[in-house]
């Protein structure tokens, strides 16, 4: 991944292995962002690109084994895009955040994407996305917008969804366990 970091802190070791970083990302992408999540985190969206004005920050902080992390990230006017399909957002911005008390557990991760805002292959959408506690995510989503049902079906695969057509207009609001979502009730 290139990219340009700005790093500043303090490596502790005298009495207890300690740290207290900072990075900051210079002319950053999506690839450069996603670089910093766990491979099983950032797996699915990978192959993604962008274009445009993303910035990043992270801090790393307490014991060197299980360090608390903490990251502030975003986009203004930006573009994403996937490669190999049509899928592509534009005017994206967005301000969001990850947290976690260590490294290797994920049951105290929030990641929040506030005041969400873009086309989504030219049809407008605004949102926001709390999802809490990645070993039992807990999700709090808000979306508006119109989606052409083609780009429904490049989201889901074809297995899921094998034909659509015209335009969705969607007001979804969802609170609760993902868990619950794999049953009908």
């Amino acid at each position: 991944v290139n990219g340009e970091f700005e790093l500043k802190g303090n490596y502790g070791f005298k009495n207890k292995p300690s740290l207290d970083l900072s990075v900051t990302g210079k002319e950053t992408n999506i690839q450069t962002i996603l670089s910093f999540l766990p491979e099983s985190m950032a797996g699915a969206v990978k192959p993604y690109g962008s274009e445009g004005d993303l910035y990043f920050g992270l801090t790393v902080k307490g014991s060197l084994t299980e360090p608390a992390i903490h990251s502030d990230f975003g986009c203004r006017n930006a573009t994403i895009f996937h490669p190999e399909t049509d899928f592509k957002i534009t005017e994206a911005n967005l301000s969001g955040s990850f947290s976690s008390k260590g490294v290797t557990h994920f049951s105290t991760a929030a990641l929040e994407l506030r005041n969400v805002d873009g086309k989504l292959n030219n049809k407008p959408f605004t949102g926001d996305l709390k999802l809490n506690n990645f070993s039992q995510p807990i999700v709090d989503l808000k979306f508006k917008g119109e989606l052409e049902a083609s780009t429904v079906q490049t989201l889901l695969g074809k297995d899921f969804l094998r034909q659509a057509t015209g335009i969705l207009v969607t007001d979804i609001s969802m609170l609760g366990q993902l868990s619950r979502l794999k049953s009908r009730k």
